[in-house]
């Protein structure tokens, strides 16, 4: 057994210095003197002309840092992610049960179509609601404590998109 042991570790100390030695062969050879540049005599790099007049046209881009203190905010998404969990669960409940709906009949306005399909796809709303309605609480609180702390979008109360 013990032979077996050492003839093992061989092959494997063996099988890792083939693949570590044709690597580092080969970046030897890749390694060409003529593609390395002296940067002192090689030529200088064109800059590009000025970017504000690139983006002259653009709308401002929101800013990734919050000027809200650190304190403040993690307040403000504790206190928006239980609050506004329950409400955000509600609202993931009636847009999974529309889209249910939607997705087995279309846009028909069929009254009788409609009551059927919600009765069908209420269960699987009420199944999945939960689950969407704590992750969109917990981003809805994280950026509106960034924000606006302690703002309806940190409730979930922001008037919906659709």
């Amino acid at each position: 057994m013990k032979n077996h042991l050492q003839t093992v570790s061989l092959l494997s100390v063996v099988t890792l210095l083939s693949l570590i030695s044709p690597a580092s062969a080969d970046e030897s050879a890749d390694e060409n003197p003529a593609k390395l540049k002296d940067p002192i005599t090689a030529p200088e790099i064109k800059k590009r002309p000025d970017a504000a007049e690139d983006t002259k046209d653009l709308p401002p881009v929101k800013s990734l840092h919050s000027d809200v203190k650190l304190p403040v905010r993690v307040a403000s998404f504790t206190t928006g992610f239980i609050l506004g969990t329950p409400v955000s669960i509600v609202r993931a409940f009636g847009r999974q049960t529309k889209a249910g709906s939607k997705d087995l009949i279309g846009e028909s306005k069929n009254p009788v179509l409609l009551a059927t399909t919600y009765l069908f796809s209420v269960p699987f709303a009420f199944a999945g609601a939960p689950f969407e309605g704590v992750g969109m609480s917990a981003i809805n609180s994280w950026n509106g404590s960034g924000d606006e702390p302690f703002g309806k979008e940190s409730f979930s109360l922001q008037p919906s998109e659709e």
